[in-house]
């Protein structure tokens, strides 16, 4: 990815919810952290199905307020809200 464009001018005030399928580094989030804050947004959350996290938590703790994501991969737990699978797919 070579980049990243914010459609409003000013996000002052407004919370912003990155979905995603998969987190690995982290990079193409917290490029698109950085973008955001510029256009002046508040609190950044991230959700993702699949947290690898393979640079760690550190540098998205930075950025967002709150990561989520669910137990498919282990990783560590510690800065991220985790949802359990099993609750998520089961019937009870």
């Amino acid at each position: 990815m070579e980049g990243f464009r914010v459609y409003e001018d000013d996000l002052q005030g407004k919370d912003c919810l990155i979905v995603d399928d998969i987190c690995d580094g982290g990079g193409t989030f917290i490029g698109l952290a950085k973008e955001l804050k510029k256009h002046n947004a508040g609190n950044l959350y991230l959700a993702v199905s699949h947290g690898i996290f393979s640079k760690g938590l550190e540098e998205l703790n930075q950025y967002f307020t709150k990561i989520f994501t669910t137990d498919s991969f282990k990783t560590v737990n510690e800065g991220v809200e985790l949802l359990k699978l099993e609750k998520l797919i089961s019937n009870e």
